[in-house]
């Protein structure tokens, strides 16, 4: 077998993503090793995934939704998200001091439930309207980022609320 045939075998592997992705990751990681002191600490790593956690809860769902092979792609995550982001907020808004309107329990089953209607909408509107994935993900994808906006009334909301403080914490 000659180079070319080892290569498009290899890039047509199953598996070629996965590996590209590790190589990726440990080629990155050197450098931030290289470059910057105290990188290669454990709780760096640690920050890594707690600062991506909402990326790396997205980035799976869309996995599964790529992966089943059901004809379609969803691109309205960020906008979903965006609004469950919102609801929980604007449910939890406060008066800047620690003390929420509504219990935390409250906000965050309003914001699943938030994210959990936009995705029946969409699943409603291709499996019985027929109306193509793409296009129905496109159109909460920009209608997701208006919701958005309306319910936080175009402000940027920063709460400090102690629960989700401790929950968003560093891991000992």
């Amino acid at each position: 077998m000659n180079m070319k045939q080892y290569i498009n075998s290899a890039i047509a592997s199953r598996y070629f993503q996965f590996f590209v992705t590790v190589i990726l990751f440990i080629v990155l990681y050197g450098i931030g090793v290289a470059m910057y002191n105290g990188f290669s600490r454990p709780q760096v790593f640690w920050n890594l995934l707690i600062d991506n956690a909402s990326l790396i809860i997205v980035t799976v769902g869309v996995t599964f939704t790529i992966i089943t092979g059901g004809g379609g792609i969803d691109i309205s995550v960020g906008a979903v998200v965006a609004i469950s982001g919102a609801v929980c907020c604007s449910l939890i808004g406060g008066r800047g001091d620690g003390v929420a309107e509504y219990p935390m329990i409250v906000a965050m089953i309003a914001a699943v439930a938030a994210g959990v209607i936009c995705g029946m909408w969409n699943g409603f509107l291709v499996a019985k309207i027929k109306i193509q994935p793409m296009v129905v993900t496109l159109i909460l994808m920009v209608a997701g980022r208006g919701i958005a906006q309306l319910l936080t009334e175009g402000q940027i909301i920063t709460v400090y609320y102690a629960p989700f403080s401790y929950i968003g914490g560093n891991i000992p």
